[in-house]
């Protein structure tokens, strides 16, 4: 069985080089690695759908595969829903760049979602994400997570995770434990 990584990107379509470099920086932890590129970033015509991107994913092959999903920001939501809806069954996620703000904004039910979502997840937040702060996020993980997780903190205060070695560290930490 192959271990493959499926990156699940924030929505703006310049995260496809950062996507890139994530794939590069940590997919030699696995056999391979898929980085899903979403519908409007070909086809500008097109609005992010949580419904089209979930048709989409449903599409790739992953059914011998031990998947792992990395995801930040809006991939995040979309891993929750992947999961709840049966269409992909993870070993782990890692979820960077969590987007509480934005999931409320627009009425995501995140709360009832993290009490479904049964995956070991590693979550790496920055101390002061406009999207979530590390502080918000541990306390909704603290009241709503039923899954064994880890919540990793990164000293900045933007919703950018550059450090890749960084990363590659706390990832390789989470899937040997």
């Amino acid at each position: 069985m192959e271990k493959r990584l499926l990156v699940l990107p924030g929505m703006n379509p310049n995260l496809r080089e950062w996507s890139s470099e994530v794939s590069t920086a940590i997919g030699s932890l696995f056999d391979s690695s898929i980085v899903h590129e979403y519908t409007h970033w070909t086809d500008p015509s097109h609005k992010f759908s949580f419904e089209n991107e979930i048709d989409r994913i449903r599409r790739i092959d992953l059914a011998d595969d031990s998947v792992f999903l990395f995801a930040k920001s809006i991939g995040c939501l979309l891993s929750l829903v992947a999961v709840d809806e049966g269409v992909i069954e993870p070993e782990a996620a890692i979820l960077v760049g969590f987007p509480l703000s934005l999931a409320r904004q627009n009425d995501f039910p995140v709360e009832d979602q993290l009490n479904r979502f049964k995956v070991k997840t590693l979550f790496i937040q920055n101390t002061a994400d406009p999207a979530s702060s590390a502080e918000e996020l541990s306390k909704l993980l603290e009241a709503h997570m039923q899954a064994n997780y880890k919540l990793v903190e990164l000293p900045r205060d933007d919703h950018h995770y550059p450090d890749m070695a960084v990363m590659r560290t706390e990832i390789s930490r989470f899937l040997k434990d």
